[in-house]
């Protein structure tokens, strides 16, 4: 007890000094002389306070101010704030609004009070005292146990600079809680040094009937696990009902035997319909592949010559197509003749790869654009089947969850701000699954070959949430209320739900039929690459890059292609429709001669050349963008409580 009654003395022998001095001499400094708080938690387990502070001024301050910490998921409202008469001892209310007149409070920012003592233009203060009252309470800073609860809480600040002596707190406890065994309630601290606080952590057991209503607590477990069954219900109904739509149409029905397909079944299923319309109805879009497929079938039909020029060292070769017009622009019809008007200049009877880049250069040029739409109305025309139109009367239902949920998110926001923050963050985390699975969903919508498996990867994300959400139902975690679980709960059926509707195929059976049956074909082309002599034909090289297969057949020149590739290739190569340079024209019907002489490419290393240039002309011209960039006692607190203050 001697440290104690020394530091005591210091301060109030400093106080004297301080006294004695002249005014301009104060140092701006700040201590309490006493602090008393008389606590009291009620029945519903809200802590109410009155605080009572007499501090010490000297130097230049304008008033007093106090820094109250809540907690996430605590309230607070503060009541009012008082000055002791110095000396009448009475206490007179202070004017809560404006901080420009003496004995004047308003919180400044969130949970920060201040209060005006001196103005301006009045005399430094010296060694003056003054003492406040502040009153407020605490909702919701009892901590749950198990079937118990705790009180941690800070009762004296200590995020301060000056000193306080006298600290005395008197905590009442409404006879609803039981408290331990041994507890007054009074508690007596002779001097708080600066960064030092007074925490009060005790258990306390609840025994009156029913629940305190001012404690955030988990709903009852029963609820929180129903809640759970409800989500997984209404996905596992909602999956289940996908999955049969989805079969009805033909989605998960399998590919043709490989060992079925031969050469009459191709010429059947596939070699009857132009391969840009293959390669259309393969994948349900119309992009590179498709413009390269035309080009590669105008130069097999003799209306368009090719010649392929390879410039650069091997790892930085760069392949340049330059087209020649062979027929007139009058014998060219529809997209044929809006495809060749795109590549080539008025006028003009030859083009390059380095032309078409300079002619579009500040303006772009998109050539699967020029096709897209005539080529899918050809498509409808030549095999009946159009495109029906997207269902769209599954969104109300999905419109009316996302309501509701966000209808709960406002409720709670207005009664329980802590858990509406609580809900919606937990909504934010979950929104990169919902939008990785969101993309996956549109990718999967397309997929023909092994779309079961493939599925799982679309619902993982959202299934990893689902887990997450189980995992804090059955936890309590965070103490979040039942309305805000409900609304969180509502929002992983909508991702669900929108995924799912993302991932539902627009095809009609007969369309999924075809698609089916080209993937076959695809494999077979694609598995028949990878053999020395595959059973191919040199015709079909246009059906091939329909398939996006170019890659695999240049993969075929470099594995079995010989010497030839490697020196045609590297010079300045020819390859056009009437080139004597064909050397293998004469080969028999069926036979795959590396596409030397089938459809006017001449060479292997002119197919290689010719799939690398198309490839590139296929993809157009990107438009010029702009962009900016701009240049942008207890040394710890408890569970509640605590904060600062001082003056300023």
């Amino acid at each position: 007890m001697r440290p104690i009654r020394c530091r005591v003395f210091a301060i109030l022998a400093a106080s004297s000094f301080l006294a004695a001095a002249p005014a301009v001499a104060q140092p701006r400094a700040l201590d309490w002389t006493a602090f008393s708080v008389d606590a009291r938690l009620d029945s519903t387990g809200r802590l109410h306070v009155r605080e009572r502070q007499a501090m010490l001024f000297n130097g230049d301050w304008n008033g007093g101010e106090r820094r109250f910490d809540v907690r996430q998921g605590q309230r607070f409202v503060f009541r009012r704030l008082l000055r002791v008469d110095s000396l009448t001892g009475a206490e007179v209310e202070m004017r809560e609004g404006s901080l420009d007149v003496v004995d004047g409070y308003a919180m400044t920012v969130r949970h920060t009070l201040r209060w005006r003592s001196r103005l301006p233009e009045d005399p430094l203060f010296l060694n003056t005292k003054i003492t406040y009252v502040l009153e407020y309470e605490y909702s919701d800073i009892l901590v749950t146990e198990g079937t118990g609860y705790r009180l941690d809480h800070e009762f004296g600040f200590r995020d301060r600079t000056g000193t306080i002596a006298n600290f005395d707190l008197t905590l009442r406890v409404d006879p609803a809680w039981r408290t331990p065994a041994g507890f007054t309630g009074e508690f007596h601290q002779p001097v708080l040094e600066p960064g030092i606080g007074y925490v009060v952590n005790i258990p306390l057991t609840w025994q009156a009937a029913g629940l305190p209503s001012a404690v955030r607590r988990s709903p009852p477990l029963p609820l929180r696990v129903g809640l759970l069954a409800a989500v997984v219900l209404a996905i596992i109904t909602m999956t289940t009902r996908f999955l049969r739509d989805e079969t009805a149409l033909g989605r998960f029905a399998p590919l043709t035997p490989l060992s079925s397909i031969d050469r009459a079944w191709l010429e059947q299923h596939v070699l009857s319909l132009r391969p840009e319309l293959v390669g259309y109805a393969w994948d349900e879009q119309v992009g590179p592949a498709e413009v390269a497929a035309t080009l590669a079938r105008l130069v097999a039909e003799k209306k368009l010559g090719s010649r392929v020029e390879s410039r650069g060292p091997r790892w930085l070769r760069r392949h340049v197509l330059h087209l020649e017009l062979l027929v007139p622009r009058g014998n060219l019809q529809g997209y044929e003749k809006s495809l060749v008007d795109g590549f080539f200049a008025p006028n003009a009877e030859t083009t390059s790869t380095d032309d078409i880049r300079a002619r579009y250069k500040s303006s772009g040029f998109d050539p699967s654009g020029l096709i897209r739409q005539p080529l899918t109305e050809l498509f409808s025309r030549m095999t009946g089947m159009a495109e029906p139109p997207v269902k769209s009367r599954r969104w109300p239902l999905t419109a009316a969850l996302c309501a509701a949920a966000i209808a709960l998110f406002g409720v709670v926001l207005r009664t329980r701000q802590a858990d509406g923050v609580a809900a919606l963050v937990a909504g934010v985390v979950g929104i990169p699954g919902f939008a990785v699975a969101r993309v996956m969903a549109a990718v999967w919508r397309r997929r023909v070959v092994r779309p079961g498996p493939h599925l799982l990867f679309v619902l993982l994300p959202l299934v990893a949430v689902t887990a997450v959400f189980g995992w804090a139902l059955a936890t309590g975690l965070g103490a979040i209320g039942a309305v805000a679980l409900t609304a969180v709960a509502l929002l992983l059926v909508v991702a669900f739900r929108s995924v799912l509707n993302g991932a539902r195929s627009t095809s009609t059976t007969a369309r999924w039929l075809l698609r089916k049956q080209l993937a076959a074909a695809r494999e077979y082309c694609r598995l028949e690459l990878q053999k020395p002599k595959p059973a191919l034909d040199d015709s079909w090289y246009p059906y091939l890059l329909a398939f996006g297969l170019g890659r695999h057949v240049d993969k075929w020149f470099r594995a079995f292609g010989g010497a030839t590739t490697t020196a045609d290739a590297g010079s300045g190569l020819r390859t056009t429709s009437h080139s004597s340079a064909a050397s293998s024209g004469d080969a028999s019907p069926g036979a795959f001669s590396g596409f030397g002489g089938g459809g006017g490419f001449s060479g292997a290393g002119a197919t290689v050349a010719f799939s690398a240039a198309v490839g590139t002309i296929a993809r157009g011209v990107s438009a010029p963008s702009s962009s900016s960039s701009g240049g942008g006692r207890s040394s710890s607190g408890g569970s509640s409580g605590g904060g600062g203050g001082g003056g300023w």
